[in-house]
């Protein structure tokens, strides 16, 4: 059964600096995108790759996506930021550390098999109003993974966020996950990186 979900805090659409998006992309741009053949974790073939863990596992990005994500967390009043293990990782510590009023969670891909076998590792999110991150969406199947298992866990949802959007039909699923009703916003997209690159 679904928690019970409240409208988001924000009342006007989420905002953020567009200067500091703008060095965001840079910095994917410049150290992220890497072109060649591969398989994406959706299983599709591509001819470029976001690493983003590359990038936002060190500075100046780290400090970067951590001061943008508490940003879009304080527009929609959240109290934690997570995702799915490994992507959402640097995201949510980058938020915590820009903002200590907020809160960390990991969702594992499968639950601990000893201790508590717990699905989400940090602080109890029951009752808890989080937002979802990832850091690459390409079929949107990561955050709609962690949407769902933060809702079973008992979170309140607020909406969710990627840093970067590769347009390959991911946000409508996303969306769909949201029903329709919470934020979903891309902090940067491969248009940004590169708007010669088809999805």
């Amino acid at each position: 059964m679904k928690a019970q979900q409240r409208r988001p805090v924000a009342a006007a659409p989420l905002t953020v600096p567009e200067n500091a998006r703008t060095e965001l992309a840079r910095l994917l741009r410049a150290e992220a995108l890497v072109f060649g053949d591969f398989v994406l974790a959706s299983g599709a073939r591509a001819s470029y790759y976001v690493d983003c863990r590359r990038v936002l596992l060190a500075q100046p990005a780290f400090g970067l996506v951590g001061s943008l994500v508490a940003e879009v967390a304080r527009q929609l009043g959240a109290e934690a930021v997570g995702g799915l293990t490994l992507g959402a990782d640097p995201i949510a510590c980058a938020a915590i550390a820009a903002d200590p009023r907020l809160r960390a969670f990991l969702v594992r891909k499968e639950p601990k098999r000893h201790g508590l076998g717990k699905w989400i590792e940090g602080p109890p999110i029951a009752g808890v109003r989080c937002l979802v991150v990832e850091d690459v969406v390409t079929s949107g199947s990561s955050l709609v993974q962690a949407i769902e298992r933060a809702r079973a866990e008992g979170a309140e949802l607020v909406g969710a966020l990627a840093v970067l959007d590769r347009l390959a039909g991911g946000r409508e699923r996303v969306v769909a996950a949201l029903d329709g009703e919470l934020p979903y916003l891309a902090l940067t997209t491969i248009e940004d990186l590169d708007p010669e690159r088809s999805p």
